[in-house]
């Protein structure tokens, strides 16, 4: 039968999530969004999460640093608070006093957020996701013949004229067919930069998939895209 590919839970730090209100009027993203608010605040709603909201999604978890300049936490709240409000669960631990990058190394943060996603994939019948030590890049497993993985590498997941590529981290000797919950980590850089290969990202969990964002330049288009 059809596998429901639906998310089960979301954990995010630092993440944009409301496009619609920028201290610049949106200046920042004219590379990607070819324009501000005033010339195209449809695209800018568009790529907002809060306008979306229903009381379907799932489950979410935020982090945010109260001192981060690139993400303001404002963001993280506005989805925080819409959820709330169509009746979704939703989980916010403001990281005193942090910037961006202090928030996502903070450890209680990483833990909280490794803790619900364990907790919300144990009641969808998911395995739980026990034996995790942190380190500043992250979970990483204690070894052992059950946590050993099989990776594969830059599998390319959309059409031949994409160059984007994912990472698959899949428990070792799994039997065929065998369904397993998976864990999509989608790493920070603004669409700009960033690695799907980095220490922080390869150390999340056993059955990954880091996607790549698509990474753009000033001068490419929308019709690139």
């Amino acid at each position: 039968g059809n596998v429901d590919t639906r998310l089960t839970a979301v954990a995010a730090g630092g993440a944009p999530t409301d496009f619609r209100w920028f201290p610049d009027n949106g200046k920042w993203a004219e590379f990607w969004m070819g324009g501000d608010l005033d010339t195209v605040p449809e695209k800018f709603k568009a790529a907002s999460t809060v306008p979306f909201v229903d009381k379907d999604d799932p489950p979410f978890f935020f982090f945010n640093g109260t001192n981060d300049k690139v993400v303001p936490i404002v963001w993280t709240k506005s989805l925080f608070e819409a959820l709330k409000t169509a009746g979704v669960k939703a989980e916010l631990y403001e990281v005193d006093g942090a910037g961006h990058m202090q928030a996502a190394a903070d450890k209680e943060a990483l833990t909280m957020a490794y803790e619900f996603l364990s907790s919300e994939l144990r009641n969808n019948t998911a395995p739980p996701m026990s034996g995790r030590e942190l380190d500043e890049d992250g979970p990483t497993e204690r070894p052992s013949a059950k946590d050993e993985v099989e990776i594969r590498k830059d599998v390319s997941y959309l059409p031949p004229d994409r160059s984007e590529k994912l990472d698959l981290y899949l428990p070792s000797g799994d039997s065929a067919g065998e369904l397993r919950p998976g864990i999509l980590i989608i790493h920070g850089g603004g669409w700009v930069k960033g690695d799907k290969g980095a220490k922080r990202e390869i150390n999340i969990g056993t059955t990954l998939a880091p996607v790549s964002y698509t990474h753009l330049r000033a001068h490419e288009t929308e019709a690139d895209l």
